[in-house]
């Protein structure tokens, strides 16, 4: 795989995984997505949300799609899932405590005012997730954390979740204030999270 270049699944077909996200869990590589398999919507740049991909391997070179394990609503332009609205950067982390794989994602509308987070679960990794809520994310060791945007996507939080990581506790801090990042990720050293991407 080169960057720049499509990536196909075993089948051929081009990866669908835009802003996407990989675990391991036993022994198997799952990336998840944005799935874009469709036209842009006419005069934007950007498409309907059609669903979260799925995708596993065994070597993170070889990958088959497993489908889309959150469907987008096609019914109701209410629901933060329809077709309409925007739902990217899916996130999935496993709880041990209570054997269940959770999906945070961004949602928002067209002009990116909506500004939350939405969440869902599922027994299994890959799927079918039950969407459960969307959130205000400005709310507020085995714990769990939530890196994202907020006051109208100008400042990143950073969030603990709860103990089945479904919904935020009161902790959080805000970090690069008024500077407009976008796709943050904290990494580890020494034990701690020393810094965002």
């Amino acid at each position: 795989m080169k960057n720049g270049e499509m990536w196909f699944d075993a089948s051929g077909n081009p990866i669908q995984s835009h802003g996407g996200y990989i675990i391991k869990h036993e022994g198997k590589w799952y990336w998840y997505g944005e799935n874009k398999g469709v036209d842009n919507v006419p005069g934007t740049t950007r498409v309907p949300f059609v669903g979260i991909s799925c995708y596993i391997s065994s070597n993170l070179r070889d990958w088959r799609f497993a489908g889309n394990v959150l469907e987008a609503d096609r019914h109701d332009p209410a629901n933060p899932l329809h077709t309409s609205r925007v739902c990217e950067r899916p996130k999935v982390i496993y709880n041990q405590k209570d054997r269940r794989f959770i999906l945070w994602m961004h949602l928002d509308n067209e002009n990116y005012n909506f500004a939350r987070a939405g969440v869902a679960v599922s027994g299994s990794p890959t799927g079918p997730f039950q969407f459960l809520a969307d959130r205000h994310v400005n709310r507020t060791d085995c714990r769990a954390y939530l890196v994202h945007s907020g006051d109208w996507n100008k400042t990143l939080y950073i969030s603990q979740l709860n103990d089945d990581y479904t919904d935020f506790t009161d902790l959080y801090c805000k970090t690069m204030i008024d500077q407009e990042r976008e796709a943050p990720a904290l990494f580890f050293y020494d034990k701690r999270a020393n810094d965002l991407l």
